[in-house]
């Protein structure tokens, strides 16, 4: 009975007071914050589910910590209370950390006395729509089973829609146990388009992804030309809008993975701050999924200054293992999965057969270099100040965001296929698959030669390759396209 009590004066206070509590979260100093392009799709879902059309009434938005999640489910909370007329009791928005945390509960019983208190039914009986918004799901690991509840229940009738949010393993749980009751839209960290956008209010010329995206699927000299004119077209517009393009970059990589970025502020701080974020999802996201413990942390925090310090090639499980105290490789095998499953890191895998994937090692990347960057600053390895100073750096800040941006095209099923690289000694950092051939892709912050891209190219027939570099315009040279750093940003 004391539990329940609890529960019921829980569910009373956020009712009550998270019309107040999204007010404050989605304003910076008083200016109401703007919002990212997922804000558009999770709009797009409200307005289906209105409209009766939305099959897949379940919204799943897994992402790192401290890139948005919150102030998404908020943007939206916000906009159907004071846009829509929504009543505040048809939407329930639950912080499942703070529900078990500090009062001990689950979203089960936490619905059971909703229905009873606000609902004054089942919901099978319910004729009005209802808004649910889960955040920080994993630290329920009943949430599957829960929110598979609502949708079966509610099914009849198609009122209750469900907005989740927390760490990738959501998906993986999503994808076992909800299957067709489900869509999962990862929620990336900035990309580059995003943080002109909020920073500068800056938009590229129309169509932009889709053109750097078509050229993929191009011959050499198509692409060429498209590339080229893209990038000639999207130089005028960046220059219009007096965007040095040297810093916007540079600070992009080092600071821009999360809207707060935006704001300014000393970059000591704002790394100390990501500092702090790591360490929550080392010490509570972790465990609450996976099966090291936060008496772990150590390990965790030494492979990822490993990591931060270490791009230029595979390692396996078991030479990591030995650098980092000799940790065991299973724990270090656990810490890789959790990792991924938090979001921090992605993984590239070789391109070999999938039978010899085992003995390959792959190549692991941080999902935003501000991560990469963070962590070289605890350690006192990078400084803002010395931003355009740091050539080594910037070339694995460079590879991240590649890597990342690559991986997100696949998710979104943009006309990329895999991601992988060249394991090969001499190979170059990526390779992706399109429909129709294969493109080798080399990155450098600086200027390189052209070894690398051969040789993959010749081993894996790629249809041309991509060198990412130092470059103020699009050139090509046999069946090599060179290309400025930011253009593949835009896509």
């Amino acid at each position: 009975m004391l539990n329940e009590d609890k529960i019921r004066g829980f569910l009373n206070r956020i009712i009550q007071t998270t019309e107040e509590l999204s007010e404050q979260k989605i304003k910076d100093k008083g200016s109401i914050l703007k919002k990212r392009s997922y804000y558009l799709v999770a709009e797009k879902y409200i307005r289906l589910f209105q409209e009766k059309k939305l099959n897949q009434r379940i919204i799943i938005f897994p992402g790192l910590r401290g890139i948005g999640k919150t102030t998404l489910l908020f943007q939206v909370y916000n906009s159907l209370l004071k846009d829509k007329k929504i009543p505040k009791e048809r939407l329930l928005y639950v912080d499942a950390g703070e529900l078990k945390n500090n009062i001990g509960g689950n979203l089960i019983d936490l619905f059971k006395i909703y229905e009873e208190v606000y609902l004054g039914n089942p919901i099978e009986k319910v004729e009005d729509n209802i808004y649910v918004f889960i955040d920080e799901a994993h630290y329920d690991l009943e949430w599957p089973g829960f929110v598979k509840s609502l949708f079966d229940r509610s099914d009849g009738k198609k009122n209750i829609i469900v907005f989740i949010s927390g760490s990738s393993a959501l998906a993986l749980r999503a994808n076992t146990d909800l299957s067709r009751r489900a869509v999962v839209d990862h929620l990336y960290p900035l990309t580059f388009q995003e943080y002109l956008l909020l920073k500068y209010n800056f938009y590229p010329p129309k169509g932009t992804a889709e053109k750097i995206r078509v050229s993929l699927e191009s011959d050499l000299e198509s692409a060429h030309y498209i590339l080229s004119n893209t990038y000639n077209s999207l130089q005028v517009s960046l220059t219009k809008h007096g965007i040095n393009l040297e810093n916007a970059i540079s600070e992009f990589l080092a600071l821009g993975a999360s809207p707060l970025a935006i704001t300014g502020g000393p970059s000591d701080l704002y790394f100390r701050w990501w500092i702090g974020v790591l360490d929550k999802v080392v010490q509570q996201d972790i465990p609450s999924f996976s099966p090291l413990s936060n008496k772990k942390s150590a390990e965790i925090f030494s492979l990822l200054r490993f990591l931060a310090e270490n791009i230029s090639a595979p390692q396996s499980y078991q030479s990591i293992a030995s650098r980092i105290d000799g940790t065991p490789k299973s724990t270090v095998h656990n810490i890789f999965e959790a990792l991924k499953n938090s979001c921090l890191l992605i993984e590239i895998s070789p391109d070999v057969n999938p039978l010899k994937k085992m003995n390959v090692p792959s190549k692991y990347y941080f999902m935003h270099p501000t991560i990469r960057a963070s962590l070289l600053w605890s350690v006192g390895k990078f400084k803002k100040d010395l931003l355009l100073n740091n050539a080594e750096y910037f070339g694995m800040f460079l590879e991240d965001i590649i890597a990342s941006t690559l991986l997100r095209n696949k998710e979104k099923g943009n006309i990329i296929l895999e991601v992988s690289f060249d394991s090969q000694k001499g190979g170059s950092d990526f390779v992706i698959k399109t429909s129709n051939k294969n493109i080798a892709i080399e990155c450098c912050w600086g200027k390189k030669d052209c070894g690398q891209l051969i040789k993959t190219i010749e081993r894996f027939k790629c249809k041309f390759g991509i060198l990412v570099s130092k470059v103020n315009s699009v050139t090509i040279d046999s069946n090599i396209i060179t290309i400025p750093r930011e253009l593949l940003l835009f896509i």
